[in-house]
């Protein structure tokens, strides 16, 4: 079964069957394993187990599938920060209701194929500084400095 871009796809059955003994699963061309697979294309995970999927492109098309902006708004998210570069830097709520933790979540493109993405960013850089400037978290997620970054004239 096959998407509109040609990708391996489907949220029905396995995207390929194989004599009843092969079954592999994907969205939008994405692998995920069968558990997987079943909570996210059946719509039944959480936003915080979406979120919570370490893999950045299972969590995007994940997101998509639902509809990110639905995922998003299901966090809370309130506006930290953002940047000239279109970086977004925003706090968000994980967790049942009674233990609700804030987080911090990084919302931007990859300019290489201009998709976007959600990432979740600790409170500090690795240099110890707090992080409240949505440039500083995604200079974080590349392993630089803030001045780094921002000296930084194409990123891909």
């Amino acid at each position: 079964k096959l998407d509109d871009e040609l990708k391996l796809h489907s949220v029905k059955v396995p995207a390929i069957q194989w004599g009843g003994r092969i079954n592999e699963h994907y969205i939008h061309g994405v692998r995920f394993d069968t558990s997987a697979w079943t909570g996210i294309s059946s719509r039944k995970w959480t936003a915080e187990q979406v979120m919570a999927i370490q893999n950045i492109e299972q969590r995007r098309v994940a997101c998509k599938h639902y509809g990110k902006d639905k995922i998003f708004k299901a966090l809370s998210p309130v506006l930290i920060h953002k940047s000239d570069r279109g970086n977004e830097l925003y706090e968000v709520s994980f967790g049942t209701d009674g233990w609700r933790r804030k987080q911090l979540i990084l919302k931007y493109k990859d300019p290489s194929t201009t998709r976007e993405y959600l990432s979740g960013i600790p409170r500090q850089d690795d240099q110890n500084q707090e992080i409240k400037d949505a440039d500083q978290a995604m200079a974080w997620k590349f392993s630089l400095t803030k001045d780094e970054y921002d000296l930084l004239t194409v990123e891909g």
